[in-house]
Order: structure tokens, then sequence, then C-alpha cells
């Protein structure tokens, strides 16, 4: 797993190491071989974030904006971890109904 992370705007040890940990757990639910990018920056008055997963075949991505580092994280995340668990879901419903299906018949 391939993970970057890019933030234009001024994050506390405690946002950072918060940010990281869960960044490394939604690593976990993640594609095989993915690339994770996550970018903050701050050209207003809000935090503004992008995040992407890419693997071979799939992009997920989420945008958002939020006065916090840490809520603004979460809600990219919840975005992302919706189109996972919806790309999970087609992604097994599928293979049990290909093993349903009669073959040969």
């Amino acid at each position: 797993m391939n993970s970057k992370m890019k933030f234009g705007v001024y994050l506390e040890d405690g946002q950072y190491q918060f940010i990281k940990n869960k960044m490394a757990l939604l690593e976990e639910m993640a594609p095989h071989n993915s690339k994770i990018d996550l970018q903050m920056s701050m050209p207003f008055n809000k935090v503004k974030g992008f995040l992407s997963i890419r693997s071979y075949g799939h992009v997920f991505k989420a945008e958002a904006k939020d006065d916090n580092p840490v809520n603004l994280y979460l809600k990219l995340e919840e975005q992302i971890k919706n189109q996972l668990n919806n790309w999970k879901a087609k992604r097994f419903l599928n293979l049990k109904s290909q093993e349903l299906t009669p073959k040969n018949f």
C-alpha cells in the first residue's frame, strides 16, 4: 500500500497522529495494492480536503470542507468508507451469485 499525505494547513501533533492512525486503518479496508492520497489546504477560512484511493480498475474519491482538520478528515473518511462498502457489497454479491448459478446446463 502506498499512502501520501500533503497538508497545506497547520496541524498540532495530536491532530497529525490521529489522522495518520486513521489512514492506517483505512488502508486495511482498501483494495490490495491501492494508493491513498490525502490533501488538505486552506484557500480561505475553511480547510478544504481531498481523499482518494486508487487501485487497479477502481477509484474512490471524496471532497469536503470544514473548520477543523480532524473533522474534515472524518467527513472524507466517511465518504470513502461508504464507497468501499458499496464496492465490496457489489463485488461479493457478484461472486456469490456466480457461485450459485448452475453451470453447463
